[in-house]
């Protein structure tokens, strides 16, 4: 008699194992910090998950929504001002836009809004453009001289630095990304 019991393990079974393997194996050859920030990302990853599954909430999601982007905001305050600890404020960080990540995509959320609208169309731009300007502003201003320590002054380059950083990302979007089509097929058109 075996000492165990065979289960058959279908396909799928097994490459969740193996994927679980491989990250305890990662987790385990790391820093302790990489396991814990690494659980935090998990939490959205979780939200996502639950929110494909059938749950009977009785709430209104556009209130819910609103509630998490605010939970998010003072969460991102409250760490930012060191209130709280900075992991403790980091997974305060997380679950709530793991939260926030749930009731948006319980709500199937709609770009029906222009100003939404535009900053998907830039958002890809935005992300590759943010970093020279913070890099610039940084060399420039002499920005984090006093860590970034809650001010009038720096709330201003903040903003200052926001609004450059969407001017940049739409003029790329406008000449770059609003034209990719074209300028593939003008390249196949090269080539071939």
């Amino acid at each position: 008699m075996a000492p165990f019991i065979l289960v058959p393990i279908r396909k799928k079974q097994i490459n969740y194992l193996v994927l679980f393997l491989i990250i305890s194996i990662f987790i385990t050859l790391t820093n302790y910090k990489i396991f814990i920030y690494f659980g935090y990302w998990l939490l959205g990853a979780v939200a996502y998950w639950f929110s494909n599954k059938k749950l009977n909430l009785n709430v209104n999601l556009n209130v819910a929504v609103f509630i998490g982007s605010l939970t998010v905001f003072v969460t991102a305050s409250l760490t930012r001002l060191q209130f709280v600890d900075k992991v403790f404020g980091d997974f305060l960080i997380s679950a709530s836009v793991a939260l926030l990540v749930y009731f948006l995509v319980k709500r199937n959320y709609q770009m029906d809004n222009k100003y939404l609208h535009f900053f998907a169309n830039i958002s890809y731009s935005l992300y590759a453009t943010h970093l020279p300007v913070l890099i610039f502003s940084i060399s420039f201003f002499s920005y984090f001289e006093n860590k970034l320590q809650p001010s009038l002054y720096n709330s201003l380059l903040n903003f200052l630095f926001f609004g450059i950083s969407i001017i940049i990302a739409y003029l790329f979007w406008f000449v770059f990304e609003r034209n990719t089509n074209f300028i593939k097929n003008k390249i196949k058109s090269i080539f071939n």
